[in-house]
């Protein structure tokens, strides 16, 4: 992915910048500290010479010979030329660059009082010849620029690479994010994967934003399937309502009527509820949960129901802790109770918990649908429990679970495998 201000050169820019900065003051620094310590070095070579001159005239009475040729005693000021004269007036420590660029050092000398021969003498040294700083060889000034030059490509390379090292979470951040692609869903590229443990503060805000662009995903996805589910399952109860109403328009209602828009607004009611508890984000929580008290309550919940069916609901259950969504457990339990009250054959109903599973068995009398868990797939008289089922194996899919539907001897059974807590 391409930026217009990458982070990247950004930081570079900076680092080098800095480095830039740091290496140039370091050599200027370098250079200066050179002159300070050539001049240094200058100034002790004269102060020896003055010490030397001075006690040498205290014991003698006598100026003695300078140590060296670049240095020249005035017995007088006013002896030296103007310049150095000047200089030497004002100060007792002085330097003098002349016009034709010598470089002068001057010192008074401070001679004892108690000799006979008394002077206003000036110590001047010639130090031109002796700066070593200022008379570089060429190839010694080239030899000190390349090494300059190396320097600061080094400290660049450094940067570039603190640079790198320091952006590569982010970069890795950025790259991750660019990996969305947004078209009908959102989806992850296969670079993208989920970790399980954060290897720093970046990283874990890149997991966590994956998270949350996952959810997203999830919650898009369940609005979209709620959206083709609503005007599937509804389709065709709200026709039937339309149609009987239709009717009533020409002739008054019949009990069979009122029990066709009863029949049909219950399950636009059933289907409702369930299409709801699917698309909401909280339903795919987990909990651990015994499940025969949820079929108890199930059952006597809808007692006033079987009751008016004149249905027998037997059940044998046994103490199982499964793993999943409360609610949407009681949906499946719900929608397949009903729907052997509505369509079985014989109004029983067997509910049995066994062997870690859960099992409803009821007759049929007519041959069942190819595939009774497709989307409305019934026979002209709904005999067995296969109405519905689309939804309910949607739950199960939701919440991890699996079924099997066996069929024999006019029994229908359908099993549900629940994830139990010990498989958990």
């Amino acid at each position: 992915m391409k930026f217009k201000h990458s982070i990247q050169k950004r930081v570079f820019a900076i680092f080098g910048g800095f480095t830039l900065v740091v290496a140039l003051g370091y050599s200027l620094a370098s250079i200066i500290v050179a002159y300070i310590i050539e001049d240094e070095v200058l100034n002790r070579l004269v102060a020896l010479e003055v010490t030397r001159i001075q006690s040498a005239y205290k014991k003698t009475g006598q100026l003695p010979h300078t140590s060296a040729a670049y240095f020249t005693v005035y017995k007088q000021i006013q002896m030296a030329p103007s310049d150095i004269a000047a200089a030497a007036s004002n100060n007792t420590v002085g330097e003098v660059f002349s016009a034709s660029g010598r470089h002068y050092h001057i010192r008074k000398l401070h001679l004892s009082p108690n000799s006979q021969n008394t002077y206003n003498a000036i110590l001047v040294a010639d130090v031109t010849e002796l700066l070593a700083v200022r008379n570089l060889p060429l190839n010694v000034i080239v030899f000190l620029g390349l090494l300059i030059v190396l320097a600061i490509s080094i400290a660049l390379l450094a940067a570039l690479i603190i640079t790198r090292r320091t952006t590569k979470p982010i970069v890795a951040l950025a790259n991750r994010v660019g990996g969305l692609e947004v078209n009908s869903q959102l989806a992850w590229q296969t670079n993208a994967a989920q970790k399980t443990q954060a290897e720093d503060e970046v990283d874990y805000l890149s997991q966590t934003i994956q998270n949350a662009l996952q959810q997203l995903r999830e919650a898009i996805e369940r609005e979209s399937q709620f959206n083709r589910d609503v005007s599937h399952e509804l389709r065709t109860p709200l026709t039937e309502i339309l149609n009987t109403l239709a009717l009533a328009q020409q002739q008054s209602l019949s009990a069979n009527s009122v029990q066709h828009i009863t029949h049909a607004a219950n399950n636009i009611k059933h289907i409702v509820t369930t299409l709801l508890a699917l698309a909401r984000a909280e339903t795919t929580q987990q909990e651990v949960f015994a499940l025969q008290p949820l079929v108890e309550e199930c059952v006597v919940g809808l007692y006033t129901k079987i009751e008016a069916n004149n249905f027998t609901v037997e059940c044998n259950l046994t103490d199982l802790a499964v793993v999943g969504n409360r609610q949407l457990v009681g949906l499946v339990i719900n929608n397949l109770i009903e729907n052997a009250i509505n369509h079985a054959s014989k109004p029983a109903l067997a509910i049995t918990i066994s062997n870690s599973e859960i099992h409803f068995d009821n007759t049929f009398s007519t041959p069942l649908p190819t595939d009774v868990t497709l989307p409305n797939s019934r026979q002209p008289q709904s005999q067995g429990i296969g109405q519905g089922l689309y939804l309910v194996e949607r739950i199960l899919d939701v919440l991890g679970w699996q079924y099997r539907i066996c069929v024999q001897n006019n029994t229908y059974r359908l099993t549900v495998i629940p994830l139990t807590a010990k498989a958990a």
